[in-house]
C-alpha cells in the first residue's frame, strides 16, 4: 500500500490546532473586511477534521466564521449591512461544516481501509522475491493462477 511520507499517520496535538487558528485569526484581522472567502480557513478545516476527526473539524468550521462576524462588527465597523455579512458567515458555516464532515467520514474510511489491508497482507504470505503465494500444502502458487482458481469456486 502506498503511504504518503509526507502526511503524518498518527494523530496531531489539539494544540497545534489552536495556534494555527490564532495564526488564521490574526491574518484575517490584518487582512480586513475586503478579503471575501479566506481559502486558507478551507485548508486547515480539511486538515483538522483529517487529522483529528469530526469534532475539532466541526469545532474549527463554526469558530472560524464567527470571529469573522465578531472581527466586522467590533473592529472594521461594518463595512457592509448586517445582513449581508452575516448571509455570507451563514453560508460559510454551512459550507464548512459539510467540508469538515465529508473530510472525518473519508478519513475514517481510509483508516479503516489500511487496517483491514494491514490484517490481509499479513494473512496471505506472499514470497517477497516471485510474489507468489503459499496455499494449501505449502506449495506455492503463481498470482494468475490463483485468480483464475477462485474465479470458478
Amino acid at each position: 500500500m502506498r503511504t504518503w511520507s509526507w502526511l503524518p499517520v498518527q494523530r496531531l496535538p489539539l494544540w497545534v490546532f489552536v495556534v494555527v487558528t490564532a495564526a488564521l485569526v490574526a491574518v484575517d484581522f490584518l487582512t480586513g473586511p475586503y478579503y471575501q472567502f479566506p481559502s486558507v480557513y478551507v485548508v486547515f478545516i480539511v486538515a483538522v477534521a483529517w487529522f483529528n476527526g469530526l469534532v475539532p473539524g466541526l469545532i474549527m468550521a463554526v469558530i472560524l466564521p464567527f470571529t469573522r462576524v465578531a472581527l466586522m462588527e467590533w473592529y472594521w465597523h461594518q463595512p457592509w449591512d448586517p445582513q449581508a455579512y452575516v448571509a455570507t458567515a451563514f453560508t460559510r458555516l454551512v459550507s464548512w461544516v459539510l467540508l469538515a464532515i465529508t473530510t472525518a467520514r473519508l478519513a475514517e474510511h481510509e483508516r479503516s481501509l489500511r487496517t483491514k489491508v494491514n490484517t490481509l497482507v499479513s494473512l496471505l504470505p506472499v514470497c517477497a522475491d516471485c510474489h507468489k503465494i503459499r496455499g494449501a500444502g505449502d506449495r506455492w502458487q503463481d498470482r494468475k493462477s490463483t485468480r483464475l482458481n477462485s474465479s470458478h469456486v
